[in-house]
């Protein structure tokens, strides 16, 4: 019979990136050297160095809100109040960030537990209640699964955070640094909304008075 050359494989194999060959048929040594290069060179008890934390100083303001709504004499006087408003919000956003950062540190889990006590393991006994609650995973005995599939298994992180309110908070989410090499950032990633993007929205609604209506959804990311 001959061979047609159009061959596609099985579906189970990861998606790759450009013309690299597919992770199952790379060898460790392999799989080391591409991940190596892709995120540097492994540190204490084998993790990787941490990404430099984002402060706010790298924040720019658009040219635009460096200008002075007033030196403007187009618009209506509620034209150049708005103006105004965004600009003073959108000069506040650098100094507010660095500010959030210092005050609403997010903590890892035992860090947590020594600074907040009791509120920090009901909130997170309330985190991973919404797990089982919402049936978002199917619990597995450990004998069940061969070495191969604890090896595969994805850690999950949990954090200890005072929200604004002076509510604590428990976040918890799934270490994907193992599928890294086999799945896309598009595949592993959530996009969340830009406070920027949120406040404009919000002008508009006011700008036009429009009736607004908001709403909480717990656990968004199990629903």
């Amino acid at each position: 019979v001959a061979d047609t050359g159009n061959d596609s494989g099985s579906g189970d194999d990861p998606p790759t990136g450009g013309d690299d060959p597919p992770a199952s048929v790379r060898s460790p040594e392999e799989i080391a050297t591409l991940m190596e290069q892709r995120y540097g060179s492994r540190k204490k008890l084998g993790l990787r160095p941490r990404r430099a934390r984002r402060t706010g100083a790298d924040y720019h303001l658009p040219k635009s809100s460096l200008k002075s709504s007033s030196s403007s004499n187009t618009g209506s006087v509620s034209d150049q109040a708005l103006h105004t408003m965004i600009g003073h919000e959108l000069c506040g956003l650098q100094g507010f960030s660095e500010l959030e950062h210092v005050a609403l540190t997010q903590y890892n889990l035992r860090k947590g537990l020594q600074i907040y006590g009791k509120a920090a393991a009901d909130a997170v006994v309330k985190e991973m209640k919404q797990l089982h609650d919402r049936k978002t995973i199917r619990p597995r005995y450990a004998t069940e699964l061969s070495t191969r599939d604890k090896r595969r298994a994805l850690a999950y992180l949990m954090f200890i955070k005072e929200k604004r309110c002076g509510t604590i908070k428990g976040r918890g989410c799934a270490d994907g640094r193992k599928q890294r090499i086999y799945k896309t950032k598009e595949e592993t990633s959530s996009p969340t909304v830009r406070t920027e993007s949120l406040l404009l929205s919000c002008v508009i609604d006011a700008k036009e008075k429009r009736d607004v209506a908001t709403c909480d959804v717990p656990g968004a990311f199990m629903q």
